[in-house]
């Protein structure tokens, strides 16, 4: 049995309403998924921090993920963990993938509740 570990980045528009669907944008592939990578000889935060090098010069620990889902893939022996980040705009190119708005994208309901959960407040994130 292996874990893949699946990162939502959540990238917060400047000058939206929070109130707004659209006021964030998510990191995906250049083909529309969510960054993975399965786990293997590295910890967590390692593997975490490989899967965003692909994408950005970003440090997890600026990005401080939080584990959110956990379950079997279906039809597979495998587990995935999704972990969540929701960081500020920042006007920097990303080296591969693309910021879609959720409205272009289909998630499931595993990656989509987790989503819905999220404050729209940093000052209502529990440390």
């Amino acid at each position: 049995m292996k874990t893949r570990l699946t990162y939502l980045v959540m990238q917060i528009l400047p000058n939206r309403n929070l109130l707004d669907e659209q006021f964030y944008r998510i990191l995906v592939d250049n083909d529309g998924s969510l960054p993975n990578k399965y786990i293997s000889t590295k910890s967590i935060e390692e593997t975490l921090q490989e899967v965003v090098d692909k994408y950005s010069n970003l440090n997890i620990h600026w990005c401080e993920p939080r584990l959110q889902n956990l379950r079997k893939i279906p039809d597979s022996h495998d587990l995935e963990a999704l972990y969540i980040s929701l960081i500020p705009y920042w006007d920097n190119r990303l080296k591969t993938g693309q910021w879609l708005s959720p409205a272009e994208l289909k998630l499931e309901n595993f990656y989509a509740e987790p989503i819905l959960r999220q404050p729209r407040d940093g000052s209502q994130w529990s440390l």
